[in-house]
């Protein structure tokens, strides 16, 4: 019995011996175990889980957002305008959207205390389309149609209502907006005559073409082919009292849109894993795979950057959005404080990793 207790010991001074050779202590190892994780609600303006929006979950499966200390939660919502006011409200602490609402409503004199931390997409994503056999092919044939969108607090109604002003047309009194949801349920609400076109987004029309419906798409406007798209928003309390989360969150994005970019079809494997109710009725799992990467393919396009030419993740272009408010918003840009609703103060941060490691990781991913 003493022999084995002398062993014990004998034991305990060797781990011990090595643990401080290589500069670490018991105690520095059981804190790294029982590391806390901060809590982060990050929430999009949807209620349902998209691949074409895979690098904001997979980040969970490749255990990005735990590297940087994160404990993700994904919030979904029925739009712009109810994230924006979940935001506000402290209900979510990041969210996805349009910087349209802040500028808007900064512009009438109220802080909601929100600001755009990452330039998400480079141009806006959304766009008229109708049945192919339909007459309408301009702005101007809209005159006493119905527009679907997917809810009365989409950021789509801000899209619309700039084509028709441009087109001469009055939206509250030359047209219709009634809110068809989307996906197949907005598609079928234009098959059956319920709306005469819909203002909805690439991923969802892609989902529709992708079920066999057939979609003809009105030309986009050519100012909004230039101007930026969503953007990441946080709560400034939040970013003050967290601000090494935020910064792991926005790197966890950008380093899982440069996974996503190099390996599709790993991405679409990785969101199958973590969404399974997602997976489509009447489809093998190797078709809905297939239509997965087939979304993602889709959106990739728009979130692209080039680092080579010294474009970095997440970061605003002042010029764009001067564009964007003066156009899309109809608000003179001399006259908005933009450092009110938008920083670049977290872009070197953010983009303070090896992306070719990623990349090399996408590629022997399995």
């Amino acid at each position: 019995m003493k022999g084995k207790r002398n062993l014990f010991v004998i034991s305990l001074m060797v781990c011990s011996m090595l643990l401080l050779s290589a500069g670490l202590s018991p105690d520095s190892i059981l804190a790294s175990d029982t590391k806390k994780l901060t809590h982060v609600k990050l929430s999009q303006t949807s209620r349902v889980p998209s691949p074409g929006l895979a690098n904001r979950y997979i980040g969970k499966k490749l255990g990005y957002y735990e590297a940087e200390g994160i404990d993700i939660k994904f919030g979904f919502t029925e739009g712009g305008s109810q994230l924006i006011q979940l935001l506000a409200a402290g209900k979510t602490d990041m969210g996805t959207t349009s910087l349209a609402a802040l500028v808007k409503t900064g512009m009438k004199g109220k802080d909601l205390g929100l600001i755009g931390l990452y330039n998400q997409n480079k141009k806006i994503y959304y766009q008229l389309a109708t049945k192919p056999d339909s007459p309408i092919s301009k702005y101007k044939d809209l005159k006493g149609k119905k527009i679907g969108v997917s809810s009365m607090a989409s950021q789509a109604n801000n899209y619309v209502k700039f084509l028709l002003r441009d087109a001469g047309l009055d939206p509250e009194k030359d047209v219709r907006i009634i809110a068809v949801k989307h996906g197949m349920p907005a598609v079928k609400a234009l098959y059956n005559g319920t709306v005469d076109v819909l203002a909805l987004w690439d991923l969802t029309y892609a989902v529709m073409e992708d079920n066999g419906f057939k979609l003809k798409y009105l030309p986009q406007h050519p100012i909004l082919g230039q101007v930026t798209g969503n953007a990441i928003i946080c709560r400034r309390e939040f970013l003050e009292k967290n601000r090494s989360a935020v910064i792991g969150v926005l790197k966890t994005w950008a380093k899982s849109t440069v996974f996503m970019l190099e390996n599709p079809k790993a991405t679409a494997e990785i969101y199958a894993e973590m969404f399974p109710g997602s997976l489509p009725k009447g489809k093998t799992r190797e078709q809905a795979l297939k239509s997965y990467e087939r979304i993602i393919r889709v959106r990739s396009p728009i979130t692209k950057v080039d680092t080579a030419k010294g474009e970095k993740w997440g970061q605003f272009d002042k010029d764009n959005l001067a564009l964007y408010i003066k156009e899309y918003l109809r608000i003179d840009p001399k006259a908005v404080d933009f450092s009110k609703y938008y920083t670049n103060e977290l872009v070197d941060a953010v983009n303070d990793f090896d992306e070719d490691a990623v990349r090399n990781q996408a590629r022997n991913y399995k």
